[in-house]
């Protein structure tokens, strides 16, 4: 954090004029002769006072600015957490409704309920090993029944069910050529 320019000159003036004052009435009234080294040693007596005060002022001032910016970054850091948090709740709505639909559909095929954990799973990306291992069941076991759904899902392959159900999220070809030729003419 760096002081203003206006403040440094502001702080330098009070405190050299602090200085020659608090100099001044020292030699005033100090007893005896002046000497060079009196007054030096006054002069570096003071100079450490007046300069232990100016940096007391100074880190004060940059404490409070800190303390300024702290609370400003507080401020952001909530209002993106209560962001996120808004962004959740309404994604999970929308998840929510998609897993309902994908269940509805599982529904319609008349999958049964290992079948349909199998195909949800497909979904979710597992491989046919992964989907065993979570299921305690044999690898081969949930080959067959992947079979099972896909026969019943009316598609030869595990990308074909996938695409079933990723298709209709994805804009269909010719909203995407419109969208992509505004895309371009826009730049």
């Amino acid at each position: 954090m760096q002081i203003n320019t206006r403040a440094g000159w502001i702080l330098c003036v009070v405190g050299g004029l602090g200085f020659v004052g608090f100099l001044a009435l020292e030699l005033a009234v100090e007893d005896g002769p002046l000497t060079i080294a009196k007054v030096t040693l006054e002069a570096f007596e003071l100079l450490l006072i007046v300069g232990t005060a100016a940096v007391t002022a100074l880190l004060f001032s940059q404490f409070r600015a800190h303390r300024e910016e702290q609370a400003a970054l507080v401020d952001e850091l909530e209002r993106a957490r209560s962001q996120g948090q808004a962004w959740r709740e309404k994604a999970q709505k929308h998840i929510a409704g998609l897993s309902a639909a994908i269940q509805e559909q599982f529904e319609q095929w008349g999958l049964s309920p290992a079948e349909s954990e199998v195909a949800m799973l497909m979904l979710k990306g597992y491989s046919h090993k992964e989907i065993a291992r979570l299921r305690n069941a044999g690898e081969q076991t949930v080959r067959q029944q992947a079979r099972v759904v896909y026969a019943k899902a009316d598609v030869t392959s595990r990308h074909a069910f996938c695409a079933f159900f990723l298709e209709d999220l994805l804009l269909p070809a010719e909203e995407e050529e419109s969208d992509s030729s505004l895309i371009h003419a826009s730049r």
